[in-house]
């Protein structure tokens, strides 16, 4: 994934203040160099990698889902149905199925999904993986931050962005959580706290605090960079299924 430092740093143009401010002590040499054709700091900014894609590039769509649907979505099968449903409402064709596990192998994208040969691109035709290899070799190379519709991701009508996603999955396409303190347990709490009793439980919280292993898109720290090492997937858990925190990644088959 040789994309992948350059994907984890958000845009950013050239900041030449310092020589901006030289200039106005002296000479108007940067709006000289306007006038006259030439490029401005600003418009020399060049967009990265991840930020800016071809409308022409073929492959299999991926992309963050608009809503937060809670835990209980049916088992696997309704969150496939969840994002089959969400990308018809965008006029996206193909069969979509949840980048989602539950308790066993069986319900995992490792088992579910076609091991596509064609690139893994998001909405806007910016490439997350070459292949199915690739996609599951630890790290992707750019995030999947962009909804169905190809915008970025928040939570619901408000403008805070979604960076923690419902997986119960590891970056080989595996069920399970890898435990980030280094406990002897890869899904810390218990085995049925991590899938939200296997996508059928909504609640907040309980006795046996009914969760969920996740992913993330964004890293909970300032400045908030965008995650394509193997936290996109296997980040961490949360003590919670209720609806209105959590997307779903999609992926067309």
């Amino acid at each position: 994934a040789e994309l992948r430092a350059a994907c984890a740093q958000r845009r950013r143009g050239d900041d030449d203040t310092g020589g901006d401010d030289d200039d106005s002590a002296g000479s108007d040499s940067s709006d000289d160099d306007d006038s006259a054709g030439g490029d401005s700091d600003e418009d020399d900014a060049v967009a990265g990698p991840c930020e800016v894609g071809s409308p022409d590039q073929r492959g299999k769509t991926v992309f963050l889902s608009s809503g937060q649907p809670g835990g209980n979505l049916g088992g696997v099968g309704g969150a496939d149905a969840y994002c089959q449903s969400l990308a018809a409402s965008a006029g996206l064709t193909g069969t979509f199925r949840a980048w989602l596990s539950g308790s066993d192998y069986s319900s995992s994208p490792a088992a579910r999904f076609t091991w596509s040969t064609e690139p893994y691109v998001r909405v806007d035709g910016v490439q997350i993986a070459a292949n199915w290899l690739d996609l599951t070799d630890g790290s992707i190379d750019c995030p999947i931050d962009k909804n169905e519709y190809g915008l970025t991701g928040t939570i619901g009508s408000s403008s805070n962005l979604t960076w923690s996603v419902y997986t119960n999955t590891k970056a080989d396409g595996t069920p399970g959580l890898t435990d980030p303190w280094g406990g002897s347990s890869e899904c810390y709490g218990g085995g049925t706290t991590c899938h939200c009793y296997d996508w059928t439980d909504d609640q907040m919280s309980g006795v046996d605090f009914p969760g969920s292993a996740v992913g993330s898109v964004f890293a909970w720290t300032l400045p908030m960079t965008t995650q394509v090492a193997s936290d996109w997937t296997d980040y961490s858990f949360v003590n919670g299924c209720a609806a209105g925190t959590h997307s779903v990644y999609c992926f067309e088959q």
